[in-house]
């Protein structure tokens, strides 16, 4: 694309909608409660890379270095935005086409559980706060929650120049 960026959008996780999950004692519905998210992503310190596949070492964006922002939609869900991604970058480079044809199109994340309930029957297990300080938001085939998304698109010019500029200064996006 002349070199211009590639801008990632995706929702990480969503909130009170149920989705299936397996353990030793079989099948049960897991629920991320509404508000699971906000006293993480209030954190000052907040170190999350956007991965490959839950892979650490295939790392394309992080908080830390303010090329990924992670914020909850209006819907509560979890949101993630890593604009400007470096397209020579072969890790870029490989997951692109793919999220472009439409054969990569979920997330993940890796987390920790810091309160959650069983309902009285055990069939549901809701999360009600989670940590994400080094864990991960993933690109995956396949995610555990089948109502995540991820897409790319072309930065423009102007997004990629601030962005740019942002990083030059200090500011976070």
């Amino acid at each position: 694309d002349g070199g211009s960026g590639w801008d990632f959008e995706g929702i990480a996780s969503v909130v009170e909608r149920g989705y299936p999950m397996w353990d030793w004692a079989g099948e049960y519905t897991e629920v991320i409660g509404a508000g699971a998210f906000d006293e993480s992503l209030a954190r000052a310190d907040l170190d999350v890379p956007l991965v490959l596949d839950h892979d650490s070492l295939r790392r394309i964006a992080r908080t830390t270095n303010g090329s990924l922002t992670l914020a909850l939609n209006d819907a509560g869900d979890l949101q993630v935005l890593a604009p400007n991604l470096d397209p020579t970058d072969a890790d870029v480079a490989y997951i692109a086409p793919k999220l472009r044809a439409g054969l990569i199109d979920e997330m993940s994340f890796a987390f920790r559980i810091e309160a959650g309930q069983w309902s009285p029957d055990y069939t549901e297990y809701r999360i009600t706060k989670v940590n994400l300080h080094r864990g991960d938001v993933a690109i995956v085939g396949y995610g555990a929650n089948p109502y995540t998304s991820s897409t790319l698109r072309s930065a423009p010019a102007a997004d990629i120049r601030a962005a740019m500029l942002a990083a030059a200064i200090g500011v976070r996006p």
